[in-house]
């Protein structure tokens, strides 16, 4: 990589260059982008309606799509908030690192530690029916011809971020990546060196968030790569 190129370079055209000269798609992800929620939830919660809307506006990724609208590549968003289903864990809890603090694909604490929902059965029932839903369509995306890159894109604030880390400074910027074949470190390396021509120094790979999602099934006919953007609030808000 010409580093000459990095003068005239957006990140966008460099994200842009890079797929081109590998001959990958670019397919973003945006799994908590979206307020909405089924009506049905409000059974299912410990909280009042006026507390949970608190909640879903300061843990979604609010304006998010808005700053990438101008990417042209596909866009699997989805399509109910994380407070209902977050669509980015795992399903089943006993895999999923963030169980352990209530926070699994439903949430069974928010943020402060709080009980947030009771995972009553009907509600879970449904709540799976969705989740599988999402996750066909990013199947559907990846499961071509052409070798794949995700980018998942995501936002935090301090009191997410605190959930799991003590610190008192986070950076303006996470890279989540996986560490296995998905991680495609040449990509990774242009970034950083992006970075550095620019001199912003206040980002961290897998800090505090790590790992890039992948699809739950792959035909193996072709590479998916994957790179998780957390962008703190702070930087946009």
């Amino acid at each position: 990589m010409d580093k000459n190129n990095f003068k005239k370079e957006t990140f966008l055209d460099l994200i842009s260059n890079f797929a081109k000269n590998h001959h990958l798609k670019i397919i973003m992800h945006f799994p908590h982008s979206s307020l909405k929620v089924k009506k049905s939830i409000y059974k299912d919660l410990y909280i009042e309606k006026n507390e949970f809307n608190f909640l879903n506006l300061k843990m979604s990724d609010v304006l998010l799509l808005d700053l990438f609208k101008n990417w042209p590549y596909k866009k699997i968003i989805a399509k109910y908030s994380r407070l209902y289903v977050d669509v980015e864990k795992y399903w089943d809890d006993k895999k999923e690192i963030m169980a352990k603090y209530g926070m699994g694909a439903i949430y069974q604490k928010d943020l402060y530690g709080n009980p947030l929902h009771k995972k009553e059965k009907n509600f879970c029932k449904k709540g799976q029916k969705y989740y599988n839903l999402h996750h066909k369509k990013l199947i559907k995306a990846c499961n071509i011809k052409q070798d794949v890159l995700i980018l998942d894109i995501h936002s935090f604030n301090d009191d997410m971020a605190k959930v799991f880390q003590d610190d008192n400074h986070f950076p303006l910027l996470c890279i989540g990546v996986n560490n296995d074949k998905s991680c495609n470190k040449e990509l990774l390396k242009e970034i950083t060196e992006y970075f550095s021509f620019h001199n912003f120094t206040d980002y961290k790979i897998n800090y505090p968030y790590e790992g890039a999602i992948l699809p739950n099934y792959q035909n193996g006919k072709n590479k998916i790569y994957s790179l998780m953007l957390e962008i703190n609030k702070k930087l946009y808000l």
